[in-house]
């Protein structure tokens, strides 16, 4: 990989508490392991020379920081992370269908009549459509199987590439940097369903924007066309109800559908009127009570709030009512994604134990479930 997008408050809540040669070291890793799309060994000299950590004291700083943040696999003999692993399988993903694009963009020109592979046989043998070894896509000849495209006086040789290359030939093996990906030819019915949804949101302004966010969750499988249409159905029902001087804080589509808000708890999509102010100088005027909407916390929110935002996240969160939308959305995505009980390792027997040595200055939580990725991490990895 060449590029990588950095969450600067993600990062920095992560690594608030690292000195600077901590902060350094955790940084490297990451870049080495973006970089090479594989996860550190499980070999602290060699990692502690590609990260320059060239005396006992960084040595032992990059032990520390792979038992805090990684999680080591015996198997493999490799140190893994969770958020590296999955950004990097996303990545992958995208340039398997930036090829599949530019495939279908050039198959009429270089096998004209021929019906066009689609998405799924093209990842079942990607090797059927693509030779490894020139770079063209390959043609369908008289003997209906797929060959290399020849010279037509019969010579052969490595022609130049007809289409640009999804990947280098040298390491990193995946590239997200460039052009967005190639829209295929014959993709009219993507297009008409994002319109139909479009029609559908009930606000309707900067409709190119509103469109492009519609397809591109349709097509990174994040959700259905159905499923899209009924939640944003109901979510046009529900603003339907919404009071005149409410409606004016409706989301442009754009934000609505790069935030994942279909997957919003749709309780919160009702909108109630706004108390009446008092009537000057009546005696007798009274003004309506406020309704307040309460948002009822889902089963382990506190799990996902010390994995999220650190053992002392009561610092900056009190009640989950309390919280923005926006936070509330994540823990529940959180939730949705690993589960109340949900963890990466085994529960350690003596784990109050091994807390208290760890951790000497911080009250230890009743139970395992309490306990936050990293933390977990930092005891089940402690030496005996």
């Amino acid at each position: 990989m060449n590029l990588i997008y950095l969450h600067i408050g993600d990062y920095s809540q992560a690594t608030a508490r690292l000195s600077p040669e901590q902060d350094g070291i955790y940084f490297r890793l990451l870049m080495e392991y973006y970089k090479t799309e594989k996860p550190p060994v499980d070999d602290l000299d060699k990692l502690a020379f590609l990260m320059g950590c060239n005396t006992k004291k960084l040595k032992t700083e990059l032990k520390f920081i792979l038992e805090l943040f990684f999680v080591l696999d015996p198997e493999k003999k490799c140190w893994f992370h969770k958020r590296v692993e999955k950004e990097i399988s996303g990545f992958r993903h995208d340039c398997v269908q930036k090829r599949h694009a530019i495939l279908s963009r050039h198959w009429e020109k270089v096998n004209p009549g021929v019906k066009k592979p689609t998405y799924e046989e093209y990842v079942d043998n990607p090797s059927r459509y693509y030779d490894d070894v020139t770079g063209r896509i390959r043609v369908v000849t008289g003997r209906k199987e797929l060959v290399l495209e020849s010279y037509p006086d019969g010579s052969t040789g490595t022609p130049s590439p007809n289409y640009p290359p999804g990947t280098s030939t040298q390491e990193p093996v995946t590239s997200n940097h460039g052009t967005p990906p190639v829209v295929p030819e014959g993709t009219s019915s993507l297009e008409a369903a994002a319109e139909t949804i479009y029609q559908l949101y009930p606000r309707k302004e900067k409709k190119k924007k509103g469109v492009g966010a519609i397809m591109k969750a349709l097509k990174g499988g994040k959700v259905t066309e159905l499923e899209l249409l009924e939640a944003v159905g109901a979510y046009a029902a529900a603003v339907e109800t919404w009071p005149a001087e409410e409606r004016r804080f409706i989301p442009l589509p754009a934000s609505w559908f790069n935030g994942g808000c279909w997957t919003d708890d749709r309780a919160n999509w009702a909108r109630t009127a706004l108390p009446e102010k008092k009537e000057k100088g009546g005696a007798g005027a009274t003004a309506s009570p406020a309704v307040v909407q309460v948002v009822e916390a889902p089963p382990g929110w506190k799990t996902a709030m010390r994995d999220l935002w650190g053992f002392n996240w009561q610092d900056f969160y009190g009640a989950f009512e309390t919280m923005l939308p926006a936070d509330q959305r994540q823990v529940r995505v959180w939730l949705e994604e690993n589960g109340p009980g949900a963890f990466v390792c085994p529960v350690p027997a003596d784990w109050r134990e091994l807390w208290a040595k760890e951790f000497p200055e911080l009250e230890c939580p009743e139970t395992w479930a309490e306990v936050c990725a990293f933390e977990r991490a930092a005891i089940v990895n402690r030496p005996k």
